[in-house]
């Protein structure tokens, strides 16, 4: 029998992108089964509804050091390149007052395009990225050691609990939940909805 060494590479490349394709679902897994163990302790994250409603003070009262931005439905709607104007306005107040070294954004989104944008506005705002996406809490962890400061003196808004929350409650960090984050109706939406009138 002979050895056919193309036939190799080939196989080894259609596993590789069937291994690859699978990582979201093995992801959402990952998040059901731990949020069905830790859901007393998604049950008792914090929430405001906007993230324009978070103050230096509050962060102060709860013994936080850093704040970890989420980019998607907290400064931005969903797969937006740049910030909405009005958290772009916040969070310039907000960086006067707390430290733009004492703040970073993670995102399970940071495209190069984005953090480009974002670090035009916010040259000393850590963007933390080759890590696995949240709910994995790589992210927090990765925040918390750049910042040299134990997670439980972290906090993350994020606007999803089954990710970003979830990640607080597997590295230890504390939550804050948006409950109205920013969306965008994408035109496919639109084009969706006009069929349903």
């Amino acid at each position: 029998m002979k050895w056919n060494s193309k036939a190799l590479p080939r196989k080894a490349a259609l596993r590789g992108s069937f291994f690859e394709k699978m990582q979201p679902m093995k992801r959402i897994f990952f998040a059901l089964f731990k949020g069905l163990k830790y859901r007393a302790c998604l049950k008792n994250m914090a929430s405001l509804k906007k993230i324009l409603d978070l103050t230096p003070e509050f962060l102060t009262q709860h013994n936080i050091e850093v704040l970890i931005l989420d980019f998607d439905g907290v400064l931005s709607s969903h797969g937006e390149t740049l910030m909405h104007p009005e958290s772009l306005a916040w969070l310039k107040a907000f960086a006067q007052q707390w430290g733009e070294e004492n703040i970073v954004v993670l995102s399970n989104k940071p495209t190069l395009l984005r953090i480009k944008a974002f670090h035009h506005e916010f040259p000393n705002i850590a963007f933390v990225q080759g890590v696995a996406k949240k709910p994995y809490p790589e992210g927090i962890l990765k925040a918390a050691a750049l910042k040299k400061v134990p997670t439980k003196k972290c906090l993350l808004a994020d606007d999803r609990v089954l990710t970003g929350m979830l990640a607080c409650c597997l590295s230890g960090a504390k939550g804050l939940l948006i409950t109205k984050p920013y969306k965008t109706i994408s035109s496919a939406r639109l084009l969706k909805l006009s069929f349903l009138v």
